[in-house]
């Protein structure tokens, strides 16, 4: 019964609905069946106010798992491209500093501007969508 009853009582992971293991030790608000799931709920130092519910009518959805104030950080989301916007100054892929389109810096793979050999170089943002870019020329 011991087993059982604790995962009754737990219910399912507020991301995926699979039976969860452990609830939050912070917020005590949600349940999660593995750890990648509680690095959703809590990456850093604050728990996230949601969890994910799913209905036949809706589908799947968020719901908010306490009252949330203004300006409160509901969600955190790493962006799948970064990059200038298309009718602006040409900016740096990696600094976003304006570039001197008569001077820039190209990248080797796909031609889009840096400001600098060093911003070319460090390719910590651009490194994700060159390969994308390039394969555009």
């Amino acid at each position: 019964m011991g087993a059982e009853s604790d995962q009754a009582e737990l219910g399912a992971c507020f991301l995926c609905q699979a039976p969860a293991c452990k609830t939050c030790e912070h917020c005590k608000l949600v349940s999660f069946c593995k750890e990648s799931h509680r690095q959703v709920h809590r990456p850093g130092s604050e728990c996230f106010s949601f969890a994910i519910q799913q209905s036949e009518t809706a589908g799947r959805y968020m719901v908010a798992t306490r009252d949330i104030a203004a300006l409160d950080t509901i969600l955190v989301e790493r962006a799948a491209a970064v990059g200038p916007k298309l009718r602006n100054t040409a900016v740096c892929l990696e600094c976003w500093a304006e570039v001197d389109l008569a001077s820039y810096v190209a990248c080797r793979q796909c031609g889009l501007p840096f400001c600098s050999d060093l911003c070319r170089q460090a390719r910590l943002l651009h490194a994700v969508e060159c390969p994308h870019v390039a394969k555009c020329e």
